[in-house]
């Protein structure tokens, strides 16, 4: 089971995977962490001028 841990996904580099694959839409990201979404870990992306993205 896949799974977050310290805000990082236990299998997958949320920030390599958002800036190398990107969000389910195709897009790019600088940066990502990891987050429950429906009771799974999924990595979340976001951009560095969205509040709160850390690098």
């Amino acid at each position: 089971m896949v799974a977050c841990e310290r805000g990082k996904m236990t299998a997958t580099n949320c920030v390599q995977h958002c800036r190398q694959v990107g969000d389910p839409e195709g897009n790019f990201h600088d940066s990502g962490r990891c987050a429950i979404r429906k009771d799974e870990a999924a990595c979340v992306c976001c951009d560095r001028d969205e509040p709160g993205c850390l690098l």
